[in-house]
C-alpha cells in the first residue's frame, strides 16, 4: 500500500491518495479519516482532563 499526501504551497488544502486514488481531501485531515482511508481497526477512548494532566501510561490501551 502507498500513501500520498499532497498539499497546495499555502496549506490550505490537502488531500490524500491510497494507491493512485484520492481517499480523502479538505482544509485539514482528522486522524480518524487517515485512519479510515487506510482501513485501519480503530477506537477511541475518552477519559477526562484530570485523567490526562495526571499523564497517559503505556498500558492505558488493551488489544
Amino acid at each position: 500500500m502507498e500513501v500520498m499526501l499532497v498539499e497546495c504551497e499555502s496549506g490550505d488544502w490537502i488531500g490524500m491518495y491510497v494507491d493512485g486514488k484520492l481517499k480523502e481531501e479538505g482544509h485539514s485531515l482528522r486522524p480518524t479519516d487517515v485512519l479510515d482511508a487506510l482501513g485501519v481497526k480503530w477506537r477511541c477512548e475518552t477519559i477526562s482532563d484530570e485523567q490526562m494532566q495526571r499523564g497517559l501510561s503505556k498500558d492505558w490501551c488493551n488489544p
